[in-house]
């Protein structure tokens, strides 16, 4: 019997924070290859795995990633526009970390090998 890696959602609101709670989730299990969703702070969200994270530069890196647009998150008052969903599937995407909103772990590394 395997313990089940966590798997949830954490608001960003800060670099720090987001590294400190990426963290907290892992309690030992390694969180690198495991399935995200992540959130823009132009409320775009994309789906794909956690390559690294890299603390110097503030940055994530994300492998086989999907669009997934904005579905529904735009606010017309603040000029905003929905962006639709892409079927490209992009081999990396590297997101600034003060470009994050929220993060979700979908599926722990444990999960799907």
């Amino acid at each position: 019997l395997r313990a089940r890696p966590w798997c949830g959602s954490v608001s960003v609101n800060s670099w720090e924070n987001f590294l400190h709670a990426l963290a907290a989730m892992s309690t030992g299990v390694p969180y690198i290859g495991s399935k995200i969703s992540l959130i823009t702070t132009s409320d775009i969200r994309y789906e794909g795995m956690l390559y690294s994270l890299n603390k110097e530069e503030s940055t994530i890196a994300v492998q086989n990633v999907r669009s997934f647009g904005t579905e529904g998150r735009t606010d017309g008052a603040r000029g905003q526009h929905e962006v639709p969903m892409s079927n490209e599937i992009y081999d990396f995407i590297i997101f600034r970390g003060k470009d994050l909103k929220d993060l979700t772990v979908l599926q722990g590394l444990a999960e799907h090998e």
